[in-house]
């Protein structure tokens, strides 16, 4: 092909000290898919497809808004409830309801469960 090599890589020594950042290695590669035939331009084609992603946490923000709720309403009933009996349960759903939100209100359960559209 006859193509000069020190002409694709420009100013990039080739020592095996030198230390190369992700740009110089897309620059680097650029240039070695034009001389090769294989880009036909320097401009990318990317930047006509142009797409926007967002997360979305907002069902797993309501689960823990709700939950939240509900153990507040809990410890209230269990502070009012005179009836033993009735405290029991009502202490047995609260301790449910914090293993619950324990588990929910943590960034890896956020991550695991947010929505990318």
């Amino acid at each position: 092909m006859g193509t000069d090599i020190s002409s694709i890589f420009g100013g990039v020594s080739s020592s095996t000290n030198s230390s190369f950042s992700l740009s110089d290695y897309a620059s680097i590669k650029d240039k070695v898919d034009e001389a090769t035939g294989k880009k036909t331009s320097s401009t990318s084609d990317n930047s006509a497809i142009s797409s926007k992603t967002t997360a979305n946490t907002d069902k797993v923000d309501q689960e823990v808004k709700e939950l939240k709720s509900k153990r507040d309403s809990l410890k209230q009933k269990i502070n009012s409830e005179y009836s033993t009996e009735r405290r029991r349960e009502y202490e047995k759903e609260l301790k449910q309801v914090e293993k619950e939100l324990a588990v929910k209100d943590t960034e890896q359960y956020r991550r695991q469960n947010t929505i990318f559209s």
